[in-house]
């Protein structure tokens, strides 16, 4: 049996996610002193092949990348944080990976069609964007 652990505060949150050969871990902390804010996100493993884990820990990468994470990746193994921004942003980025952790797990099936790999990068980029400024209209003056 998978084992999946959380730690949820006020300003705080802490996730272990293990499903099937993927394994995840989420930590934030988040207050109104931007200086103390700080996310950190690790994704590694899967079933596929070595090629295609790769290529997803770079598609993912890719992304984070885009909404400022700073991002490693050693062999199928990623590591990113992002840290000193407002709540508001901090907020806007759990939710981009809230959206990558549901939707990054079998991505690498279809990691060897480089056609279908940015039809999937458009997607959870769309996807993404309405997702923040859905997020930003509704919860965030």
């Amino acid at each position: 049996m998978d084992q999946n652990y959380f730690m949820i505060s006020k300003n705080f949150c802490s996730l272990n996610s293990r499903l099937g050969y993927h394994f995840s871990t989420m930590e934030a902390f988040i207050v109104d002193r931007p200086a103390e804010n700080y996310i950190k996100f690790q994704f590694k493993g899967g079933a596929a092949d070595y090629n295609r884990r790769l290529k997803r820990i770079h598609f993912i990468k890719d992304l984070l990348e885009e909404f400022d994470f700073e991002v490693e990746i050693t062999k199928d193994n990623l590591d990113s944080r992002i840290d000193g921004r407002s709540r508001r942003f901090m907020v806007q980025r759990l939710i981009i990976l809230g959206y990558l952790s549901l939707h990054t797990r079998q991505i690498d099936m279809i990691m060897t069609d480089p056609d279908t790999v940015k039809q999937y990068r458009a997607k959870f980029k769309k996807d993404i964007d309405f997702l923040i400024n859905t997020h930003q209209r509704q919860y965030l003056p």
